[in-house]
């Protein structure tokens, strides 16, 4: 599946598709597994994710379609489209994210916004 896809409980990382583990720059989903999902969000994300996934669970709604910025494993910052909805795993509340990297697409718009100012 192209899509990344994984599952956060209780704040950390339990499972992750190879998708996902790509989009985290990681070689395998066990780079990944167990930390916590907030050190994985750009700290100009954190906030905004935390409240997301806050409500979220409070009203056990799906959150809205948001674009968030990952640190993958070496630090570097990747862009995503994240679609998130609550689940339950193994009896507790957690939720299910997929992210559709989008970095090319970011890249792409920014040229076209330069290119439109030099004219």
């Amino acid at each position: 599946m192209p899509v990344g896809v994984g599952i956060h409980c209780q704040g950390k990382i339990v499972f992750l598709n190879r998708a996902a583990a790509a989009i985290m720059g990681a070689g395998n989903a066990e780079e990944i597994m167990g930390k916590p999902l907030i050190d994985l969000v750009a700290l100009e994300n954190r906030e905004l994710s935390m409240q997301r996934i806050v409500q979220m669970l409070k009203d056990w709604m799906p959150a809205p379609v948001d674009q968030i910025r990952f640190v993958q494993v070496d630090g570097t910052l990747k862009d995503a489209e994240v679609h998130a909805t609550p689940i339950s795993h193994n009896g507790e509340p957690a939720v299910l994210v997929a992210a559709l990297d989008i970095s090319d697409r970011k890249r792409a718009e920014e040229q076209i916004r330069a290119s439109l100012k030099e004219k």
